[in-house]
């Protein structure tokens, strides 16, 4: 079963854009090196998109250090020559056209978004609202039509639904998605969905996915709203609205990209490549894979690397002319709804050639030269930098014998009745650990000992105060 519920990237209110000037200003010097005020937001807005992480001041300041951090780490790593593997080439490589996407959503599709005060009330309605809903999904329009011509003529949803769905459970259930929230749909289908009476099916609504027939069964609502909290809401709401919107505009772009597209296959490598992903994406796909940007696990990144490694270079497609090889794959597939990737090798190739289109067409409009892909980029480099550097920092961790015995000397207390010898196992363990966490934090402090280090807080505190305050114009996070 192809899945219909897709998560609109988060939406943060510290999306917004400053005028010029203020982009440049540094916010950190330290070094040799310094980081601007334009940095610091795009780092920050990605950091903010985790749930459980919220903005303060607090937050602000330590958040900074940790940039001071990783751009001292991704400098000694490029000193050791980390920048040349060819892993992290690919991955930085396939990162930039990932930004490139987002920059072509937000300067192609975006602005020919438009909403009115009616529809953002609308959609806050449903934010405060849950619909149970049931669906019939198909691949292809006719077989949708033939479905919805049959409902009108008495067939019973339930029967269509377990001839239709491989999965026993939607067989079972009469296509029975349970409980959904109205910003986890395709805007089409959320707000069919949302909009409907209880018992009622739709005609067949396209997604980015196929086609669905879609029935709500129950429904629920919060506590009325009020006024005052619409007001406070209001402007998240926009953009929620805005991007599922921008989303469904996309669909049609990239739909008309693919009617036009020369797509020619490579069948012994597409099956090769078939075989060496089969059964390897197991975990049941969740609502909340939508929430991060890269769509698999760093484990799953992992083994799509290290079993196609060997066949990077070979061409499993020809589009437009110009070869889709393997690598293309293993750099696009982090980025593919996990849902996608999940349900199967065809699906994902075909949404990876989306994505490669829309790539293209980016790269064709010039959009490689923009500024924000250019950041975001190098940020994105020096995280795996600064990773590698600290894996080999706390790899190198040792402990002395002399180290070992200087803490039992301190805590022999905590061993009655046991020698140097029966306790320094466990001894060891604790003084490595103890080292390893202090292994990165030492080697700043020693980078930065008699260095001074200036750091701006009041220009970063100065912009969210201001952005909070709707001093600024505001943006959301997919215009960065």
């Amino acid at each position: 079963m192809f899945p219909m519920f897709t998560l609109i990237s988060a939406i943060m209110v510290f999306g917004a854009v400053p005028s010029p000037p203020n982009d440049t200003a540094v916010v950190a010097a330290f070094a040799g090196h310094r980081i601007t005020l334009l940095e610091f937001q795009l780092a920050y807005l990605d950091a903010m998109k985790d749930p459980s992480v919220f903005d303060s001041p607090t937050r602000r300041s330590e958040f900074l250090n940790e940039m001071i951090a990783a751009r001292l780490l991704s400098s000694e790593a490029v000193k050791k020559g980390a920048e040349k593997d060819e892993v992290l080439l690919m991955r930085v490589d396939a990162y930039r056209k990932k930004v490139l996407r987002d920059r072509h959503f937000a300067t192609v599709i975006k602005p020919g978004v438009r909403t009115e005060e009616q529809d953002v009330e609308e959609a806050y309605r449903f934010t405060q609202e849950q619909r149970r809903v049931s669906h019939l999904f198909f691949t292809r329009k006719s077989a949708a039509d033939s479905a919805y011509d049959r409902l009108l003529r008495g067939a019973s949803f339930d029967t269509i639904a377990s001839v239709i769905f491989a999965d026993s459970l939607l067989a079972s259930s009469g296509g029975d998605l349970g409980w959904v929230e109205w910003d986890q749909m395709d805007y089409d289908l959320g707000m069919a969905a949302f909009r409907m009476l209880p018992d009622v099916f739709s005609a067949p609504i396209r997604s980015q996915y196929g086609y669905h027939i879609v029935k709500v069964t129950d429904f629920k609502k919060h506590p009325m709203i009020t006024r005052q909290q619409y007001a406070e809401r209001e402007r998240k709401t926009r953009y929620l609205l805005e991007n599922k919107i921008g989303d469904k505009h996309a669909l049609d772009h990239i739909t008309r990209m693919l009617a036009n597209a020369s797509i020619r296959l490579n069948p012994d490598v597409m099956q090769f490549v078939d075989e060496r992903l089969s059964r390897q994406f197991t975990r049941t796909p969740r609502s909340s894979d939508q929430m991060s940007e890269l769509q698999l696990r760093e484990s799953e990144v992992k083994l799509v690397e290290t079993t196609l490694w060997d066949a990077r270079k070979e061409v499993m497609a020809v589009v437009n002319g110009e070869p889709m090889t393997v690598a293309d794959l293993i750099g696009l597939v982090k980025y593919i709804p996990y849902s996608v990737t999940y349900s199967g090798f065809r699906k994902t190739f075909d949404y990876a050639v989306r994505d490669l289109l829309i790539t293209k067409e980016a790269e064709r409009l010039g959009l490689g030269g923009d500024q924000l892909v250019g950041i975001r980029t190098n940020l994105y480099r020096e995280f795996l930098l600064q990773n590698t550097f600290r894996s080999t920092l706390v790899r190198d961790v040792a402990v002395s014998q002399k180290e070992i015995r200087t803490y039992f000397e301190r805590n022999k207390s905590s061993y009655p009745n046991m020698s140097f010898e029966q306790a320094s196992p466990f001894i060891t363990a604790i003084v490595l650990n103890e080292k390893r966490q202090q292994a990165v934090p030492s080697f700043i402090s020693a980078i930065l000992a008699g260095r001074r280090v200036i750091r701006r807080m009041e220009i970063i505190n100065a912009y969210y105060d201001a952005v909070s305050h709707k001093e600024i114009r505001s943006a959301s996070a997919d215009s960065l």
